[in-house]
């Protein structure tokens, strides 16, 4: 007997995100590493708190307008 496939509205956001070949990131990972890459680019602890604080008010800001968005992992070829 064959397995029948499911229909795409019944898909988990994993195989979705398989099937579109787009790789996500966590959110938190990705800010860690942006923090990271500017510290090592030497930017002033100022930037480094600005940055921050901007990152913290756009998280406090999606999660008020119950907005969940997937970060998309881009490469230098991707712009």
């Amino acid at each position: 007997m064959t397995k029948r496939m499911r229909r795409a509205s019944q898909l988990s956001k994993e195989e979705l995100t398989i099937l579109s070949g787009v790789k996500t990131v966590d959110k938190d990972e990705a800010i860690h590493d942006f923090i990271d890459s500017r510290r090592l680019l030497g930017v002033s602890d100022r930037t480094v708190s600005h940055y921050k604080s901007t990152f913290s008010s756009i998280a406090r800001d999606l999660t008020a307008l119950e907005i969940e968005q997937n970060l998309v992992k881009l490469s230098e070829n991707d712009c």
